[in-house]
């Protein structure tokens, strides 16, 4: 963000209302993301075929480049396309890179940075969010398994891994810069900090699930699974201790930190080595190798899509102006539990699918967590639009009031920017199976919600099966190594 001088103020309009004739703005200043991106999601929970050479064209050679070769990258994977998929997440990759490179000059974006004072957040352009960027990593880590590439999913990996890192640090800095602009314009965002986050309370349990928003259990448990593949067992077991950490009552992360730590000489059992494993619940031979006649299935199931972010207007103090009307973007529902969903094969249990990442979560404590760089965002830009109506009266009259009136209200948009197509949820199985072809189906609540035919499973060899189940699309793709 910058502090734009009430001398410069006039500068600041005139930058606004050229980026508003000209059509240079970005897309979705008036136009809401989700208004772009529905028509494309309800193909796919139809399931009917995206025309992949024409989804979002013109949005991946917008400002916001990255976020739309993220959806690409996406729809790409669930309809098969892994090609495509790979290429579309390294441009999204290369365009995150690009912005965090120009944020650290202070004089880039200005003109940008100028029009979202007098427009709304819109116009500036989308900083992907942390766990956006670790999610990107860990599925294109998926892509180049399929593609039987492992040092391709080595390096996304520790990308990933890097980003879970780095993200805590951004958000710090962000916070530190909202801090300084807020005491450079004389403002207290306290209370519209208060009156957002009293939308937030409703989803207070959901967010309480995670601790932060920078790291999730799956990408962990992606990373050691790549690290086995690529026999680095010490690696692998770092990451599952870390996967372990977040989601310490999974079944499944509990027998593989175990598994490895014998195998590494780290302990004698589960009690020891600060594992802090008691167990294992599901009376599971936590030791258990594929052998001459069995094989192991590594199942992930994604889940359904992520909710979206709606806009509601809240009522905000600004000093010299009063009180102002912004619109803001909040998740507004509360979803109900997710019934479990178990694996049979014919009438035998497998297992049940175990949560490893809520995206929903994530993006849900994402957002909280910006919640103060945006208010004082929001109120820097009522000081600037106040102070435009007060220059419009005076020099045009009540027809100048009315029109700056007219274009604040038309012009005060939510930011619902997010990637849309995520999954609600990352789920996990893992477990021996006879060597042979095996008709899998998902269960929940004693329905079978899906079919896995032909999931084949060699002896003594590890077969990762990644199911995407978003309305009526099913996709399945499988891998053996």
């Amino acid at each position: 963000m910058r502090v734009f001088p009430a001398g410069t103020l006039r500068t600041t309009v005139l930058v606004a209302v050229l980026a508003f004739a000209s059509g240079c703005a970005s897309t979705t200043i008036f136009t809401p993301y989700t208004a772009r991106m529905n028509p494309l999601i309800e193909q796919l929970k139809s399931g009917r075929q995206v025309n992949l050479s024409r989804c979002l064209a013109s949005g991946r050679q917008s400002t916001d480049s990255a976020l739309y070769s993220l959806e690409l990258g996406r729809i790409a994977q669930i309809q098969g396309d892994v090609d495509l998929s790979i290429r579309s997440y390294a441009d999204a990759a290369e365009a995150i890179r690009i912005a965090d490179d120009k944020a650290k000059i202070t004089a880039s974006g200005a003109l940008t940075q100028a029009g979202a004072i007098l427009t709304n957040d819109n116009a500036l352009p989308y900083r992907v969010d942390g766990y956006e960027r670790i999610l990107l990593h860990s599925f294109q880590a998926m892509n180049y398994l399929v593609k039987k590439n492992l040092e391709g999913a080595g390096v996304e990996i520790r990308r990933a891994n890097g980003e879970q890192a780095e993200a805590l640090k951004r958000h710090e800095e962000e916070l530190e810069d909202a801090r300084a602009e807020a005491g450079q314009n004389k403002l207290s965002p306290a209370e519209g900090t208060g009156r957002v986050y009293a939308h937030f309370a409703v989803l207070d349990r959901i967010i309480g699930t995670v601790k932060n928003s920078f790291q999730n259990a799956y990408s962990f448990y992606v990373s050691g699974m790549v690290y086995e593949l690529l026999n680095q067992p010490n690696d692998a077991y770092i990451d599952y201790k870390k996967a372990l950490e977040i989601r310490p009552d999974s079944i499944y992360v509990q027998r593989d930190v175990t598994r490895l730590a014998r195998q590494l000489g780290m302990e004698e059992g589960p009690n020891r080595s600060g594992t802090g494993l008691k167990q294992d619940k599901a009376g599971g031979d936590v030791s258990a190798l594929p052998d001459a006649e069995t094989g192991e299935l590594l199942l992930f199931v994604e889940e359904d899509l992520v909710p979206q972010k709606e806009e509601v207007k809240i009522p905000i103090p600004v000093p010299g102006t009063g009180l102002i009307s912004i619109a803001f973007p909040v998740y507004g529902h509360q979803w109900s539990e997710d019934s479990p969903i178990r694996v049979m094969d014919g009438e035998n249990s497998v297992g049940p699918l175990e949560t490893l990442c809520d995206t929903r979560a994530l993006a849900v404590k994402a957002l909280k967590e910006k919640v103060p760089v945006m208010v004082t965002r929001q109120m820097i830009r009522g000081i600037a639009k106040g102070i435009a109506a007060r220059k419009s009266r005076e020099k045009f009259g009540s027809l100048g009031e009315l029109s700056a009136f007219l274009y604040n209200y038309l012009s005060e948009n939510a930011d619902l920017r997010s990637w849309n197509t995520l999954p609600a949820r990352v789920q996990v199985l893992r477990a021996m199976l006879p060597a042979g072809k095996h008709e899998l189906f998902l269960e929940q609540e004693g329905d079978a919600v899906a079919c896995l035919p032909e999931v084949g499973i060699d002896s003594g060899a590890r077969t990762i099966v990644r199911v995407i189940r978003a309305g009526s699309t099913v996709k399945l793709s499988q891998m053996t190594f």
